[in-house]
């Protein structure tokens, strides 16, 4: 299945057991504007450099152990 990442404004990935957060991963670099994202209830606990998700409004994090919250340089 192949999808147009370009054109996504909204992405949920909950309880999926992801344990990092940062631009450097390729899918969200691939979402240059994605408006909604909903991580929320996963095992992030580091979060980095975002500045790819320049359209970003909304980020759901809750129920994330978080311990680190470095350079989001978020708009």
């Amino acid at each position: 299945m192949t999808r147009d990442y370009k054109a996504m404004t909204e992405l949920n990935i909950v309880s999926e057991k992801i344990n990092f957060l940062n631009s450097g991963n390729s899918v969200l670099t691939k979402m240059p504007h994605l408006v909604k994202l909903d991580l929320s209830y996963n095992k992030i606990d580091r979060i980095q450099n975002l500045e790819c998700l320049k359209m970003l409004q909304e980020l759901n994090l809750s129920g994330n152990p978080i311990r680190l919250i470095d350079d989001m340089n978020l708009p």
